[in-house]
């Protein structure tokens, strides 16, 4: 076995022992949170969403991982942390990606439950509880408000795609009508539609 060989494969190590530990931890979040969603009693999930912001954040992160691993491993003699970076900078990335998949907005029978990606909160808007709905229409993405009784405003952001199944939802559960803004918003009859 070469001796670049032996480097990466300890470098492999120190990527798998500081996986153990993120993915530990990940799941004990994970556990907790899930705990939460089923202390709030919403019902069955009907449709997942999924943050755009975050998925275009990781896709960023993504390919600044490649960048780094083709700089590290293009060195005539790479040491151990060089082939390390790259390996610990994917294993956080798949972390990213599975608290991506696991924090997505929630369509349930009876609210919507909206769940960060970044910090440890469970909200809720119940359906009977909506008082208003926002749909922002921007390049990448819906922007999607909530006021909700007594004075909150719940906000998250899904994919462009998404916007109709999650309206046809809301139309169905709420009583207020949806407003949609910005450009590319669809025109339809039954809802308030602005451009800007």
């Amino acid at each position: 076995m070469s001796e670049s060989t032996r480097i990466f494969f300890h470098a492999a190590y120190v990527a798998f022992a500081f996986g153990c530990l993120l993915f530990g931890a990940l799941a004990y979040r994970q556990l907790l949170e899930n705990m939460a969603v089923r202390r709030v009693k919403a019902g069955e999930d009907r449709r997942h969403f999924t943050s755009a912001p975050a998925t275009w954040i990781l896709i960023a992160l993504l390919a600044f991982n490649g960048i780094v691993a083709m700089l590290c491993y293009n060195v005539d003699e790479p040491s151990i942390y060089m082939y390390a970076l790259p390996l610990v900078l994917l294993v956080q990335n798949i972390q990213i990606a599975l608290r991506i998949r696991f924090q997505r907005t929630v369509a349930k029978t009876k609210g919507i439950v909206v769940r960060s990606t970044l910090l440890e909160r469970v909200r809720v808007a119940w359906y009977g509880e909506v008082i208003d709905i926002k749909f922002a229409y921007e390049p990448l993405w819906v922007k999607v408000t909530l006021d909700v009784l007594p004075e909150e405003r719940i906000t998250f952001r899904i994919f462009r795609g998404s916007a109709p199944a999650l309206a046809q939802i809301l139309q169905a559960a709420c009583v207020s009508p949806i407003r949609r803004t910005g450009r590319g918003a669809p025109i339809d009859p039954t809802t308030t539609s602005t451009q800007p």
